[in-house]
């Protein structure tokens, strides 16, 4: 009798990954689209919010943990970027993505601000392109091996 192999069925090929998230929290249009531009060369998909209050509404649609990383200006209006990340922390505690603070401010004040946060990082505005993804890739350290 003839023994019959059979072949395992081809694997299908893996499927791109999902484009990581990251919510862009700036009142500026033009700093808000430069940021997502910037964020869109290293794959990742940008969701948009003009101020604190937009971005915890977005939170609550999303879910926080659907972010990689939230990206934030501390001066806005309805609700700064302070208010913001301490009320989200207040909400989602360890659901929370690291967030990265852009901001013109370099007072005293604001950086220790930034520190009792506990943000990931902070780029001073204005800044340049190389600053925030050198900055991205310290913060998410596997974005340098996907887009070179």
């Amino acid at each position: 009798r003839a023994i019959r192999t059979t072949a395992a069925p081809a694997a299908a090929p893996a499927e791109p990954a999902a484009p990581r998230r990251v919510l862009v929290v700036e009142d500026s249009m033009p700093v808000r689209r430069m940021l997502c531009k910037i964020l869109g060369t290293q794959g990742m998909q940008c969701f948009e919010a003009a101020d604190g209050k937009q971005a915890l509404s977005l939170l609550g649609q999303m879910k926080p943990d659907s972010f990689a990383l939230i990206l934030c200006d501390l001066m806005m209006p309805v609700m700064d970027g302070a208010s913001f990340v301490a009320e989200a922390r207040k909400l989602y505690d360890k659901a929370m993505p690291p967030v990265l603070v852009c901001s013109s401010r370099s007072d005293r004040e604001a950086v220790q601000v930034v520190i009792k946060l506990g943000v990931a990082g902070y780029v001073l505005k204005p800044f340049k392109t190389d600053t925030v993804i050198n900055k991205l890739r310290e913060i998410l350290p596997d974005l340098a091996s996907k887009k070179e």
